[in-house]
């Protein structure tokens, strides 16, 4: 049979140490020792990954150095949804799989190893965050027989079976194959975390010295999401004088809005939000429908009611000073009891597509060639709940109709109460990546240099839609709603849920009212938007004096460009139409350089340094002036020790780095 020579594109688990793990992609994107990169690298092997099992790579976080999952991350199993890490404290959203940005769940059920790189790394993954990035290689195929059964239980009541079989069939092709089930488990009182995936990866001999692998994975993650603390709103509160005279809220005497009272901040003049506990809303277009006990009520004032004859007529909003806003005590709301009800999640739909295709055409000539296709679905419904406040009002209007002459005694005056308003949001998003990649190893008598050159294509395009649960328009025809105020966006729904009913989940269930409430478009910010980024980069990896001084040096030039379809809005129904041409959001370029070099003192102890740069585009939010925000400019060095001792199953590093990030948006 005809030997097959290894690629450097490939790491195999064999020349492992137990734990320790001795060769990397992430420096070179090909395989090195990790001795010989002046980056900052660590590596969490298969072995170790299944001996403290951990499902995600937010939990395997804790055993890297410097990351941190960013707060939330960690909410959805294998799930990058909305937030990423903090590396070295600079936060970078996404990861890295197999080399390619990787915006889909990635759950170690199918996870080989877990590589960090520290520091900026333009050169070598492009648009990421200038603290570091993780790169997650995927379990590939191999020309062995193996089979594995994991099962974890935990008292969180999560329980996880995890499958992985591994099959030869001939000298040139081998299957793997890869499942997992993950049920229930979480410390608080409702959420729970589901998921159902399956991968299968081949590989393929087509000869000595050309390798086919190809692998794809489908996914379905069923999340029942919690809330964070909740705020205390209800406090401090005082009633107001029911006039138009000056009372707690000075600046807006009279009936005041529900929910905040903005006022200049004292420190820097800045409009403010505080706290809110009023339930009534003044009169406008825009009105207070609020579900009680199955009961619609319009909780909005035109003033003096018919039928109050309290003094205080209307019950104002109470200012707290944002700075002393604190957590409701766990003497009132334990930490772990939840008020975001059954309907709360966070699901997502998903599959990929991944085909690498290797070619040695001589020992020092390798290419690849690589295809990737990432597509997901992720729903989401949230209640929006954050705040316990107070009912002030010793009257309301009476249920199912406008505000008028008719009031009705409160039953739940001076209660404490939360509220869901729902947003329903699906968000589709389709990634097409390809990368062309050369080696060449250049051997001379006086020193070594291995070339790579890289050219990538990544297409992006994303559809968002955001819904609000509202009065559908026959509804609100139906209470003699015209004009602007019968438009979508005028008649959300808010659900009050009082503490002294319960949490349960039968109490805080989303029902519906058939034809009364239903899920209309009224967002601005639904969008297509279609994104781009071209790359070339080119890096020499240099050995001299008999490999006693390693170098790295690089560069890498980078465009963006970012165009959204924006919706209009139909004037006759008020629905969201998207019409006309794509408009350009971003158009830039980007040049990133590296260079760095490790010196052998030893064999045992060597001195590296590496600098590096990176950019990534700010893709939301805008400066004061409406323009968008110019891409983030990462840069930094490590400098350092390593020592590998005891023919390298203890190794450890001391480093110092300085690591920055420029136009970073805060809000």
């Amino acid at each position: 049979a005809a030997v097959t020579t290894l690629s450097v594109f490939e790491v195999v688990e064999t020349a492992d140490r137990g734990y320790a793990a001795t060769h990397t992609l992430s420096g070179t994107r090909t395989n090195e020792e990790l001795k010989n990169l002046p980056n900052s690298i660590s590596i969490l092997n298969r072995q170790f990954l299944d001996d403290v099992a951990t499902n995600d790579f937010f939990e395997a976080a804790a055993y890297l150095v410097g990351f941190e999952p960013q707060e939330g991350g960690a909410a959805t199993i294998g799930g990058n949804s909305g937030a990423g890490f903090n590396v070295r404290g600079i936060p970078n959203n996404w990861q890295s799989r197999n080399g390619f940005q990787w915006y889909v769940p990635s759950d170690n059920f199918n996870t080989e190893r877990l590589e960090s790189l520290r520091g900026p790394s333009g050169q070598l993954y492009g648009d990421i965050g200038a603290g570091g990035i993780l790169n997650i290689s995927t379990k590939t195929a191999h020309f062995h027989n193996r089979h594995q059964i994991l099962v974890r239980l935990d008292d969180w009541g999560q329980r996880r079976l995890q499958l992985d079989a591994n099959r030869q069939l001939n000298e040139r092709f081998a299957l793997r194959a890869n499942a997992a089930l993950t049920r229930g488990g979480d410390w608080r009182d409702g959420p729970r975390n589901n998921l159902k995936a399956f991968a299968l990866a081949t590989t393929t001999r087509l000869s000595s010295r050309t390798q086919l692998r190809l692998d794809g994975e489908i996914g379905r993650i069923d999340n029942r999401t919690g809330h964070n603390l909740l705020v205390d709103g209800f406090s401090d509160w005082s009633p107001g004088t029911g006039t138009t005279a000056v009372d707690v809220d000075p600046a807006t005497p009279g009936i005041q809005q529900q929910f905040t009272v903005v006022r200049p901040d004292p420190v820097f003049g800045l409009p403010t939000s505080y706290a809110a506990t009023t339930t009534l809303q003044a009169a406008g277009n825009n009105q207070r429908w609020t579900l009680i006990n199955g009961q619609l009520f319009s909780l909005e004032s035109f003033g003096p009611l018919t039928g109050d004859t309290s003094a205080s007529r209307v019950y104002r909003a109470t200012t707290v000073d944002p700075l002393r806003r604190t957590s409701v005590p766990e003497s009132l709301i334990p930490r772990e009891q939840q008020w975001s009800g059954p309907d709360q999640k966070a699901d997502r739909r998903y599959h990929t597509i991944t085909a690498l295709l290797t070619h040695q055409f001589g020992p020092q000539l390798w290419t690849e060639v690589g295809y990737n296709l990432q597509w997901q679905l992720n729903q989401t419904n949230i209640t929006g709940v954050g705040t316990i406040a107070r009912d002030p009002n010793p009257v309301i209007p009476a249920p199912n109709a406008q505000s008028g002459p008719t009031v009705i005694p409160n039953p739940y005056y001076n209660e404490l109460y939360v509220e869901h308003q729902y947003v329903d949001s699906a968000t589709r998003n389709t990634v097409h990546n390809l990368r062309a990649t050369a080696v060449y190893d250049l051997k001379t008598r006086w020193f070594n240099q291995r070339l790579v050159g890289t050219g990538a294509v990544r297409r992006e395009r994303t559809v968002a839609d955001s819904y609000t649960e509202q009065l559908t328009p026959a509804a609100a025809a139906s209470l003699g709603l015209t004009g602007a105020a019968a438009l979508p966006g005028a008649n959300r729904i808010t659900r009050r849920f009082y503490l002294r009913d319960g949490n349960s989940d039968g109490q805080l269930a989303q029902r519906p009212i058939p034809g009364t409430f239903a899920f209309i478009d009224p967002s601005a910010f639904n969008a297509r938007t279609f994104a781009n980024l071209w790359t070339g980069a080119l890096n020499a990896f240099g050995s001299y004096f008999d490999g006693r001084l390693r170098t790295s040096v690089g560069v890498r030039r980078d465009y963006y460009d970012r165009d959204e379809l924006s919706p209009g809005l139909d004037p006759a129904t008020g629905a969201r139409i998207y019409t006309g041409p794509r408009r350009a959001i971003q158009d830039l370029y980007n040049t990133s350089v590296n260079y760095g070099a490790v010196f052998f003192v030893i064999p045992q102890i060597s001195a590296f340094y590496n600098y590096s740069e990176t950019f990534i585009a700010n893709t939301a939010g805008t400066n004061f002036d409406g323009t968008i925000i110019n891409p983030q400019q990462g840069s930094g060095f490590d400098l350092g020790l390593r020592f590998n001792l005891f023919d390298e199953r203890v190794s450890f590093s001391a480093t110092y780095f300085d690591n920055r990030n420029e136009n970073t948006r805060i809000q």
